[in-house]
């Protein structure tokens, strides 16, 4: 059962943060075809969400942007989530995602406050040439790619 008081991800902002106004409660946030690619079972774990692109676009519309932040609280994490296709040309596009959703959340985010986990899971087939070359530069670069499923939040 989901905690209802407390909600991590707004208490995770600064006041006056403009990403205040596009929290949702649970997956809310996210697209309906994205939410199929959260396990059933961990879905009840996320407490509030935010689609990321779209509230920073405005500001970033040429940048990469990360697509969701999700809060656990049973982990005490904010968890970004980034639904993006997994081929080889892909790898620095999801890894600049991240980097400029860094930048962009240092002025949003309370001080000591940060992304604990940056998962990216894919709607299609898995297309790396080499998986093990994909997932050290993913590792080395603070993602972790699950596939066509998030199974585990932690």
């Amino acid at each position: 059962m989901r905690r209802k008081s407390g909600h991590l991800l707004k208490a995770s902002l600064i006041e006056r943060s403009t990403l205040l106004a596009h929290i949702r409660d649970g997956l809310g946030a996210l697209n309906r075809n994205d939410v199929r690619l959260v396990a059933d079972t961990e879905r009840a774990k996320i407490e509030d969400s935010l689609d990321l692109d779209a509230a920073s676009a405005n500001q970033h519309p040429e940048e990469n942007r990360w697509d969701y932040i999700l809060s656990v609280p049973s982990l005490s994490q904010l968890v970004g989530l980034e639904p993006h296709p997994a081929k080889d040309s892909e790898i620095k596009v999801v890894i600049a995602k991240r980097t400029k959703s860094l930048e962009f959340l240092r002025s949003h985010l309370r001080a000591g406050i940060h992304v604990s986990q940056w998962i990216w899971v894919t709607r299609g087939t898995v297309g790396f040439s080499r998986m093990e070359k994909a997932r050290r530069r993913l590792d080395q670069s603070g993602i972790r790619f699950t596939g066509r499923l998030l199974q585990n939040l932690g």
